[in-house]
């Protein structure tokens, strides 16, 4: 189905939204009455883009408001990672650019993870479109960063906040290309293509490709990128703009699942000699640890004085620093293939001089398969041993998305207003084929036969493939899951008192629904248990998220800022008996103060925040396990996390840059639960204090003019990583150092830029991010760019 045939489909109202700019257009035609100046709106600002930027400082931001403002002048929280930030740390992904972005916590193997707050989820979002996977930093122009609950444009978002990736235009003043050549260890290269066309004076078109290769220090190790952009923007009169774009990414590697760096267990029972053998046929390995720190004494009930957890630290398998484990591979072919397509249409018309319409439709195709050893079962026995199978999946995202909203600006009551009104609807396909057993029991993938007292760097790495042929599983069942989301909005600015006191305020509408569909009758849907049944569905009540805020400047340079919001999220968590839950609540608060001090060279935000989310279902093993039935639920969970985050951005001159974040947590934990043995338990990768700095000089003049100096640190104090009661896991603090120099020079009347950039310059081993795995060691390249 195509995007125009899907859209079509849906409800009469939206039918209308996509109707209505062809016949506003007529009026676009005829000159309309001027107004007074501050009436007017450019269509410019629904397209920021790097010209509102300076170096590492931005002056604009549109995901906090859905149009192009001033950040000093949005009373929330924004962080933007400009272009030219990207460039210089050499980031080649989303997670690479927002590790100077406080309060923000990503992983070194999973680049769809980000933690804002102390809240996780898939949160990010491209040109304002949900995103689910493949973040690269091709054809980026900046990464914006809109903190706490952004109730009225992301209604249906975790309470930390969002991440919008913006993407670069084409421009209508110049014809040029760039090409950029990258290489580095570990057989690393990486080649940037873009090409900006003017066709017309009326139509230009931007087009990028890129290919990466590279391989790596652990066994097996590779990875492989292509990429294609092309987008069209055409503006058929002043008063009207098209943009079309187009955009696919591939990418294959080694599945790092397949490297047992993860493996944790218990400082008592591991390598002790004490423990008798396990049978590895029957029992787990973390059966048999909780088992015998039973028989040693040892409670398993949380607060018990002799209280000890199943797991209490990273296991030193092959040394204290685990180096072999993070290089040692489990497979010899574990495989991740993924596949992202993105279709976007924007259109805006300026009806009169206060009054635009626009309407944006997306279509996105994800397509994740794997092939990799289960690592649910890959903690060591007590003699270090492991034991493992294997695990294929196939996950399919098909999305339509079709957002519309009027804006309007005009003056009244002694200020200027600038309200939107809108619609927005998605339709997701969730495509999952699994296994169906012989009970008509849906397994999510098809499961390999078992390898058992698998030595790391001992045992030869197996084959995935062997493996998955022994079992005699595959794929035989699909599952579908249809799930809609409607939503109304109204969205308002408001500036008084000359400009000194700016208002954000509006509330929005969320309705959401889902059903599920196999194609053959299972008996584990949930909603019919020990019933054959084809179908399982939930839906989640509607529900409204308010957002007000508030900026007042006290001087010219110096602004106080408050904001409140709700958000809501769609919770289908459904357990074996039929009970449903509540839709997910969060509201966050933030007070805080800007700063613009000499002409804007010194930027500062310090934000105090509180952050709510309730409702919140976890799952109840214990409850599993006794009545040999899943998915069982504790119901009625809150999280809550406080605390203190700044951001300063200074350029004493136009030599010297440098950006500092930090971020301190005050309280990050579960307030409260049914299952009173979780209340207090603290929320997974949230360290007490975390900071960061990076600061760039260029030679302006002299013999060393055209050369770059560039070098940041990286701060985290030791975090907890799980939320489990009885798996304390926690992650060491570390501290790292990245380098840059670049120059710019010219030959044969051309200028090129070349840049070499140590990540990790002490070569530091250390564990980072929301999983703790091991992150890189350090890392050498070089590029070389021109424009031509």
């Amino acid at each position: 189905m195509n995007v125009v045939t899907c859209l079509c489909r849906t409800r009469p109202l939206a039918h209308a939204l996509l109707l209505a700019p062809l016949l506003s257009s007529l009026s676009a035609q005829t000159p309309a009455p001027r107004s007074a100046p501050d009436d007017v709106i450019q269509l410019e600002e629904f397209n920021v883009s790097g010209s509102a930027a300076s170096g590492y400082r931005a002056t604009n931001s549109i995901t906090a408001t859905g149009i192009g403002s001033k950040i000093s002048e949005i009373p929330i929280p924004i962080s933007v990672v400009t272009g030219e930030l990207i460039r210089d740390v050499q980031a080649d992904t989303l997670s690479d650019a927002l590790k100077y972005v406080p309060g923000l916590g990503t992983s070194p193997r999973n680049e769809s993870t980000f933690i804002v707050r102390g809240f996780s989820g898939l949160i990010s979002y491209r040109n304002g479109q949900y995103r689910r996977q493949l973040f690269t930093t091709y054809n980026v122009e900046r990464v914006e960063v809109a903190k706490g609950a952004a109730g009225i444009f992301f209604g249906t978002v975790r309470p930390g906040g969002v991440i919008n990736y913006i993407t670069a235009r084409p421009k209508f003043d110049a014809a040029y290309s760039e090409g950029k050549v990258t290489f580095g260890e570990d057989s690393y290269y990486k080649f940037e293509l873009t090409h900006n066309q003017p066709l017309t004076k009326n139509l230009a078109v931007l087009a990028n490709v890129a290919v990466l290769d590279a391989g790596g220090d652990q066994q097996f190790e590779f990875l492989r990128e292509s990429y294609g952009n092309v987008t069209f923007m055409w503006k058929p009169t002043p008063k009207q703009s098209l943009t079309f774009e187009v955009e696919g990414i591939n990418r294959s590697r080694f599945y790092l699942s397949s490297y047992g760096s993860r493996a944790i267990s218990n400082s008592r029972y591991l390598f002790n000699a004490a423990v008798p053998a396990a049978n590895q046929t029957t029992t787990a390995a973390a059966t048999h640890l909780r088992n015998w720190l039973n028989s040693q004494g040892y409670s398993a009930t949380p607060g018990a004085a002799n209280f000890v957890p199943t797991f209490d630290m990273f296991a030193p398998v092959y040394g204290p620093n685990d180096p072999l484990g993070r290089t040692i591979s489990l497979t010899n072919d574990a495989r991740q293939t993924q596949k992202s397509r993105t279709i976007d249409l924007s259109y805006l018309v300026k009806i009169t001089d206060s009054l635009v319409w626009q309407t944006d439709l997306n279509q996105a195709y994800d397509n994740t398969t794997g092939l990799q050893p289960s690592t649910g079962d890959t903690n060591p026995y007590a003699d270090g041993s492991l034991r493992f199978n294997f695990e294929h999946f196939i996950n399919i995202r098909d999305s339509w998305n079709a957002d519309s909203k009027f804006n309007w600006r005009f003056d009244a009551l002694g200020g200027n207003h600038t309200w939107q009104l809108g619609y927005e609807f998605q339709k997701v396909n969730f495509l999952r084929p699994g296994y169906l057993d012989a009970q008509n029991r849906y397994n999510n993938s098809p499961m390999g036969a078992f390898i058992y007292n698998f030595r790391a760097g001992v045992s030869t790495p197996v084959s995935t493939t062997a493996g998955m042929t022994a079992s005699g599983q595959d794929f035989n069942i699909r599952r579908t899951t249809y799930e809609e989301n409607t939503s109304y909005f109204f969205a308002g600015q408001s500036r008084y008192l000359n400009d000194r006191l700016f208002l954000v305020y509006g509330t929005r509408y969320n309705d959401f629904s889902n059903t599920t569909h196999f194609s053959k009758p299972v008996t584990n849907t949930g909603l019919t248990p020990n019933v054959l049944s084809t179908y399982d569905e939930g839906r989640a009540d509607p529900g409204w998220t308010p957002q007000g805020a508030v900026l007042f400047k006290v001087l010219p340079e110096v602004s106080v800022f408050a904001n409140a919001s709700r958000a809501v999220e769609p919770n289908f968590a459904i357990d074996a008996d039929g009970n449903a839950s509540e839709p997910i609540e969060s509201s966050s608060t933030d007070f805080g103060i800007k700063t613009e001090l000499f002409s804007g060279r010194l930027v500062s935000t310090l934000t105090y925040y509180d952050l709510e989310r309730g409702n919140l279902a976890y799952r109840d093993t214990v409850r599993e396990a006794s009545t040999s039935k899943s998915p069982y639920f504790v119901y009625g969970n809150t999280e809550s996390s406080k605390g203190f985050e700044g951001e300063i951005n200074w350029s004493p001159n136009d030599q010297y840059q440098l950006i500092f974040a930090v971020n301190h947590f005050s309280e990050a934990k579960v307030t409260k639960s049914n299952d009173a043995t979780r209340v207090g338990t603290p929320l997974n990768y949230n360290p007490d204090t975390s900071y960061t700095l990076w600061n760039r000089y260029e030679f302006r003049s002299g013999p060393l003019k055209g050369l770059a100096v560039g070098a940041g640190l990286r701060h985290s104090d030791a975090a907890r990583l799980t939320g489990d009661p009885q798996n304390v896991i926690m992650m060491p603090s570390f501290t790292t150092v990245d380098f840059m120099l670049s120059h710019r020079f010219t030959l044969a009347h051309r200028t090129y830029r070349a840049q070499l950039n140590v990540k990790n310059l002490t070569d530091k081993l250390y564990r980072d991010g929301t999983d703790g795995y091991f992150a890189d060691l350090r890392r050498i390249s070089l590029s070389i760019g021109t424009r031509f």
